[in-house]
C-alpha cells in the first residue's frame, strides 16, 4: 500500500506541474498579445555639435537631429502605429496618416501626431519643450498623465512636472535645423 502512495503522489506532482506550466504559457500569450517585437531596431546618433542629421522614414517622414542627439527607430513601422525614441532636439515633418499615428517618446513625454511639423527639446532629462510649426500635437507628461493638445504658433513645456502651452512668436525656433543643411 505505501507503494501505491508513493505513485499517486508522483501523479500529482506532475499533474501540478503541468498545470503550472500551461498557466505560465496563458499569462505569456495574453501579456504579449497585440504587441510587435521588432529586432531590425535602427539608431541615428549626430555626434556633431552643429546640427543637422536629416533622415527619411520609410513613411515619408523627415527628421532633422540637432547636435548629441539621436533616435531609435524600427526598419518598418508597426501596422498600427509609427513609434520612435528621442533623445536630444530634433525638428520633424510628420507624413500624414489618419489610421497610423505617430508616437515620439521621450524621457518626460510621450508625443502624438498624425500629420505635422514641429521641433522637440529633450537635450535635458528635467526639461522638455515642444514649439509647433503647423498642424496639432498632442503631448502626455510621463509624470502625471498631464494631456495638452499644442497647435501651430504654441509651445508646450515640461518643468518641474508641470505641464503648459504657451504661444510664441520666435521663428529662429525652426531655422536653426534649416541654416546648416544649406
Amino acid at each position: 500500500n505505501t507503494h501505491d502512495g508513493n505513485i499517486s503522489m508522483k501523479w500529482m506532482y506532475i499533474a501540478g506541474g503541468l498545470v503550472a506550466c500551461i498557466s505560465l504559457i496563458f499569462v505569456l500569450m495574453f501579456s504579449f498579445s497585440g504587441k510587435t517585437i521588432d529586432h531590425n531596431l535602427i539608431t541615428l546618433q549626430n555626434e556633431d555639435g552643429a546640427p543637422t542629421l536629416v533622415t527619411t522614414f520609410e513613411d515619408g517622414s523627415i527628421i532633422y537631429l540637432s547636435g548629441q542627439t539621436s533616435i531609435l527607430y524600427p526598419e518598418q513601422f508597426d501596422k498600427i502605429k509609427r513609434e520612435v525614441n528621442l533623445q536630444g532636439d530634433a525638428f520633424f515633418e510628420v507624413s500624414k496618416n489618419k489610421e497610423k499615428p505617430f508616437i515620439i517618446e521621450t524621457t518626460l513625454a510621450t508625443i502624438e501626431v498624425l500629420g505635422t511639423a514641429f521641433d522637440v527639446n529633450t537635450g535635458n532629462d528635467n526639461v522638455f519643450t515642444l514649439s509647433v510649426k503647423n498642424g496639432k500635437v498632442k503631448v502626455t507628461s510621463k509624470m502625471n498623465g498631464e494631456v495638452a493638445y499644442v497647435n501651430a504658433g504654441e509651445r508646450a513645456s515640461i518643468k518641474a512636472g508641470l505641464l503648459k502651452t504657451e504661444k510664441f512668436d520666435d521663428e529662429k525656433t525652426f531655422g536653426n535645423y534649416f541654416e546648416q543643411i544649406q
